[in-house]
Parts: structure tokens; sequence; C-alpha cells
């Protein structure tokens, strides 16, 4: 009997272990994954950590990054009951982050675009900045969902919600990034990570981002115009030297 009891207890602590919650502690420049589905009472949110780690795990040609933790697809398929999130183009997301500093001290918001076209850099940059900064504040300390230690399920009339600032939200009449229209999208198709800086120059094409059914986000880096040219350099340099061993 003691044997049985001893066996139940040890159960009940590895159940309450696997399913602890935490708080959500975020750090400057963290990107967030923001999903919504409309009509839907909840939001999810995701911690995906630093900028940096992106950039660097990416800096090289055909490089790429994936954020993997346990739980989202949990999470994804509790939030929005339905087991089918994947495939279910009502649910969208979006990944942000508003860049305070770095060491050029260029500040600017990252923000995901279904179009392939970047966005246009505007004086309503510096608002968007602000909208995220705002969102970035409410998820600050939240209380982790059980199954993912850094995703939380935000109710969409809290303030500064998400779901505010995105079309159609009580707080998006001028500060929502989703209002340049195609900020989201559909859970099964891939988003093009935009940076926009403050001022004085063009927004650029940073990586493409994916969700996959497991729940991983999929970064892929896109090459800077110099590296495509460092390509093409070296293929015809290789189509000489290929010539040259002919000849011989």
């Amino acid at each position: 009997m003691k044997n049985i009891l001893l066996t139940a207890a040890i159960t009940l602590v590895g159940v309450v272990a696997a399913n602890a919650q935490s708080t959500i502690t975020l750090s400057t420049n963290d990107l967030i994954l923001g999903v919504r589905k409309a009509g839907a009472s909840y939001s999810y949110l995701v911690d995906l950590g630093p900028l940096a780690t992106f950039k660097t795990a990416s800096s090289s040609f055909a490089n790429s990054y994936t954020f993997s933790t346990t739980g989202i697809a949990a999470d994804m398929a509790s939030i929005f009951s339905d087991a089918n999130w994947a495939t279910n183009s009502a649910i969208q997301f979006s990944i942000f982050a508003y860049k305070t500093s770095n060491p050029t001290n260029t500040k600017g918001v990252y923000v995901t675009n279904s179009s392939a076209t970047p966005f246009a850099t505007d004086v309503t940059t510096t608002l968007v900045g602000n909208g995220m900064s705002n969102v970035f504040n409410a998820f600050q300390g939240s209380t982790s969902t059980a199954n993912n230690p850094v995703g939380y399920k935000q109710d969409v009339t809290v303030s500064n919600s998400y779901a505010s600032y995105m079309p159609g939200g009580s707080a998006s009449n001028n500060l929502c990034y989703g209002n340049w229209g195609t900020a989201e999208g559909a859970i099964n198709a891939p988003l093009y990570l935009n940076f926009l800086p403050n001022s004085g120059s063009s927004s650029t094409l940073a990586g493409t981002v994916s969700i996959d059914s497991t729940g991983a986000v999929n970064y892929t880096v896109v090459p800077e115009p110099s590296t495509y040219a460092m390509l093409g350099i070296g293929a015809i340099g290789m189509l000489g030297m290929l010539r040259r061993t002919r000849k011989a």
C-alpha cells in the first residue's frame, strides 16, 4: 500500500512540474509572436527572444533559425478551440519588435508583411513603435500558460492588448501596424519580416518567417545584395577555372 501511495505521489508531482506556470520576463528588443482569430475572446502571445539571436544565427547565406519551444501547438489548439489550427486561414499571426537601440543607435520597428513588397517608411513608424511598446508592456510580467513558459493567453479586452492594436481593435485608429494592410497572415503561409527605421531611409527585407504544424517558428535570412554579388563573382571564377582545366 505504501508503495502504491508513493508511486501515486511521484506521478502527481511529475504532472504538476510538467505543467508549472511561470512569470514571463521580456527583454528590450525581443521579437513577439502574436496570434489571433476574429471574434475569439483570447489572443496568443509568445516571446521569441532577442533580435540578435535571429540575426546572428542567420548572418550568412542560406542560414536559418528555428525557435522551438514545447507547448505552442497545444496552446493554439486550446486557445482557438481547433485541433486543425495550422490549416485554419481564419487564425492569423504576425511577428514584431520595437528596436529601441543597437550599436549604431538606429531605432525602428520590425514587422511581418504578407506581401513581398516592403512597407514604406513614413511618419507613422514612430507611432507604431509606441503602440508596439504598449503591447510589450502589457505582455511583460504575465503568467505563462501551463504548456509554454514564454506563451501567454491574453484577453482581447484588456488595456493595450495585442488584439486592440490590430484592425478593428479599440486602439487601432492611428497606431496599428495592421492598418498598413498586410502585417498579418495565415499560419500556413510564410510572411516577410521588414525593418522600418524611424526616419532617414527606406525599409529593408530581413527574412521570411513561418510557423509549422508543430508550433516551430522558422526564420530564413534574405541575403544582402552584396552576398548575391559575391556569389556571382565566385560562379564566374569557377567557370573560368573549368574552362582553363578543359583547355589543359
